[in-house]
């Protein structure tokens, strides 16, 4: 049998299951969100409102799939496709910090062109600041950030908090699976094992600041 090849693969997918395989990912984050550890190709092909023997194809074409396979784990199913379409992430992340600091952040123009999708929010409960949602993403306690990173198998995280809350923020940052943080807060962040770091402010270059982030990683801007 002819060894997986994902560059071949990923060169020869028609724009139409390119588009699903996309689609599958976002879907199977909703279900980790929802805390879902397992997901039946029916109940994804459902969500998607395709067939299930579409679903079951498309995995197997990718080499996900053995075409009998009916159950996976989510957050195993979420890393095979996201390997396999060549987007662990930089363009999604999630937000720290959802008060005045993180709003600056998010309506920056120069943020903006780098063109991050937030996909989960977390904050400090006992902030007075705290929104229950933002972006359209439900804001969740600091405390869940770590399940939520590994079930969604988040890369980047961009922190956005007041100093006061920045040593609570640190303690949890550095205990998750994340790999990139850019840091927009007050208080500098140093680089630990296997997390590059990227400090910033608003009047940095904030495009730079980014593509230095990501290329520090080993990715392409």
């Amino acid at each position: 049998m002819e060894k997986y090849n994902k560059n071949k693969v990923l060169a020869e997918l028609d724009f139409a299951m390119l588009s699903r395989l996309k689609n599958y990912v976002k879907g199977l984050r909703i279900f980790a969100i929802k805390g879902k550890d397992v997901v039946s190709v029916h109940s994804l092909a459902e969500q998607q409102g395709v067939n299930s023997s579409v679903v079951q194809n498309d995995l197997l074409y990718v080499g996900i799939s053995d075409g009998v396979k009916e159950i996976y784990e989510v957050e195993s199913l979420i890393y095979g496709l996201s390997n396999r379409l060549g987007c662990y992430r930089v363009d999604e992340a999630c937000l720290i910090g959802t008060g005045k600091l993180a709003q600056s952040v998010l309506n920056c123009d120069a943020y903006k062109k780098c063109r991050i999708r937030i996909v989960a929010a977390f904050d400090v409960y006992s902030s007075s600041t705290i929104t229950p949602d933002i972006l359209g993403v439900k804001v969740l306690d600091l405390s869940h950030l770590g399940d939520i990173v590994r079930r969604m198998n988040l890369t980047l995280a961009i922190v956005a908090v007041p100093e006061m809350n920045m040593k609570e923020v640190e303690d949890e940052v550095f205990n998750t699976s994340l790999r990139l943080i850019w840091n927009f807060s007050p208080v500098i962040l140093k680089e630990a094992d296997n997390i590059k770091v990227v400090n910033s402010t608003l009047t940095s270059d904030v495009q730079s600041d980014y593509r230095s982030l990501i290329k520090n990683y080993g990715l392409l801007a």
